[in-house]
Order: C-alpha cells, then sequence, then structure tokens
C-alpha cells in the first residue's frame, strides 16, 4: 500500500542490516507482513537464520551474486552447472540441532520486543569470537542464503519482483529527499527526541501524499468505469500513489476549520482531453 509504515533513527556508523528486522516485526500497521526486500547493505547471513526464524521471507537485491559463496550440505555432492558457486563450507547441521531451541528463545526474544534486533544483530557482528548460538543461526542462514541464492539465479519473475519491490522503496526515499528541504536533508539536532520528531513529521507528510493521491486514484478509476471506460485489474498492480509533481511544497498554507467543509472534501476530476480510447489503443 506504499505506506511509510516503520520509523527508526539509526547512527551513521551502523550498517542499515542490522535494522531491516525491527521494521518486519514492529511495523506500525495491522497488515499481516510476509516478505521483507532489501538491497545489498541491508543484508547478512545472520539475517537470513533470523529471518527464517520468525517465519518470514527475506529477499534482498545482492550485489555480484557471481562472487558470492554457497554452502553444500555435504561436500561430496555434485551439483551440475552451479557446481563453481559451492564454495563454502559444508554445513554444520550438528551445530543447528544442538542450539534449535537457544536459536527459538532469540527469535521470541525479538518477536515479543524484549531485544531488538538491532542491538542484537550489532552485538553479534561486533563479537571477536563466536558463541554456539551465534554461529548456529549464522549456519542456519547460511542454509536459507543458499536457497535464495539458488531460487534468484533460477527464477527470473522473482527478480523482477525483488526489482519491482526496491523501486517502490526508492521512490519513496525519493519523495522523502523532496519533501525534506528545510534542512537539506540533514537532522542539526541533538536530542534524540528532537530528531524523532523531525523523522515522524516526515513521515507522517509521505502518507498524507500516499492517502491523498490513493483517494483520488480510486476516484478516477471509479469514474472511468461509470463512464464505460475499459479498466483491467490487473493493470491497478503498476498504478503507484508515490506521485508528487502536482504538489507545492513552497509556501504557506492556511487552513479555515471555522469555513463549512464538504461532505468529502474532494475537488472535481479534471477532464480529459480528447477520446480516452483512442490515447489507450495508441
Amino acid at each position: 500500500q506504499h505506506q511509510h509504515a516503520y520509523l527508526q533513527l539509526i547512527s551513521i556508523q551502523l550498517r542499515e542490516g542490522c535494522a531491516v528486522l525491527d521494521a518486519a516485526l514492529h511495523h506500525e500497521t495491522e497488515l499481516p507482513l510476509l516478505e521483507h526486500v532489501t538491497d545489498t547493505a541491508g543484508y547478512t547471513e545472520i539475517l537470513f537464520g533470523l529471518f527464517a526464524l520468525e517465519q518470514l521471507l527475506f529477499s534482498p537485491r545482492i550485489r555480484d551474486l557471481a562472487d558470492q559463496r554457497l554452502y553444500p550440505l555435504l561436500r561430496r555432492h555434485a551439483y551440475g552447472e552451479v557446481d563453481a558457486l559451492f564454495r563454502g563450507p559444508p554445513i554444520n547441521r550438528d551445530l543447528i540441532r544442538r542450539c534449535w531451541d537457544d536459536m527459538h528463545r532469540v527469535a521470541a526474544s525479538l518477536r515479543d520486543g524484549t531485544v531488538t534486533a538491532t542491538l542484537l544483530v550489532g552485538k553479534l557482528h561486533a563479537l571477536r569470537r563466536k558463541n554456539g548460538v551465534h554461529r548456529a543461526i549464522q549456519e542456519l542462514g547460511r542454509v536459507h542464503k543458499t536457497l535464495f541464492i539458488l531460487r534468484v539465479i533460477s527464477d527470473p519473475d522473482y527478480r523482477r519482483h525483488i526489482g519491482r519491490a526496491l523501486n517502490r522503496g526508492e521512490t519513496e526515499h525519493s519523495l522523502g529527499r523532496d519533501l525534506f528541504f528545510g534542512q537539506q536533508g540533514i537532522f542539526r539536532e541533538r536530542e534524540y527526541e528532537a530528531q524523532l520528531n523531525r523523522a515522524t513529521c516526515l513521515s507522517v507528510l509521505i502518507n498524507a501524499i500516499v492517502v491523498w493521491n490513493t483517494r483520488y486514484m480510486m476516484k478516477a478509476l471509479g469514474h472511468l468505469r461509470a463512464t464505460g471506460y475499459p479498466v483491467d485489474d490487473a493493470d491497478l498492480t503498476y498504478l503507484s500513489p508515490v506521485l508528487w509533481d502536482h504538489i507545492t511544497f513552497h509556501g504557506t498554507y492556511h487552513f479555515d476549520f471555522a469555513a463549512p467543509r464538504k461532505r468529502h472534501g474532494l475537488r472535481p476530476l479534471r477532464q480529459v482531453r480528447g477520446d480516452p480510447t483512442r490515447s489507450r489503443q495508441a
């Protein structure tokens, strides 16, 4: 639905991959989240393991895929044309079995909010000596990373799905950068509460624009159907309410709450110039 559904402030020294699981577990919507898509900077092998423990699908777009290492279950297995990619050591299945219960306790703590994924993943990556649970989560992540890369290689529709999801996210980032013009995208406040207040206001503005555009797009689609214009529901997946060329960001706005307001508060739709059927066929 193109919502800006989660907000979290993290240090610029912290890799963003440490925070992506918090967004998946604690997003502020009532929608069930099943999959999280990110780019290369947002993925680690540990995250593959944690997402699997939380029964969520993790779909990062990994740069330089041919340079990635895949991990076999047994070294003596042959994998045909992709055999050269299996350069990693065999999966330590015994370690995963021994730490299975402890790994699920960690997953339950993350789900309940006892500890944040940002803190946990950051601490795990900072450890010089990995403990058993840490290594077991990484081994489980290597299993799911290997399965994911094999699916990406063999399924072009899945690759396009990841690309479309990332493009939607980048479009929302572009909208946020255009909206956040006052300080040129820089948080100058030192207090965490002040930074969070500024970021929250930005999130509210993004969602307000998305809701505004969605209401008008639905009204336009209803008008087209009412006038007999053919609307294919399959085409609606390509529509996006993240549009802002028609919105003026600069200037002074005056809101007269005492004035009578219309029931729906929507302006009349603009008339389409020319024959819409001809433009659609062209």
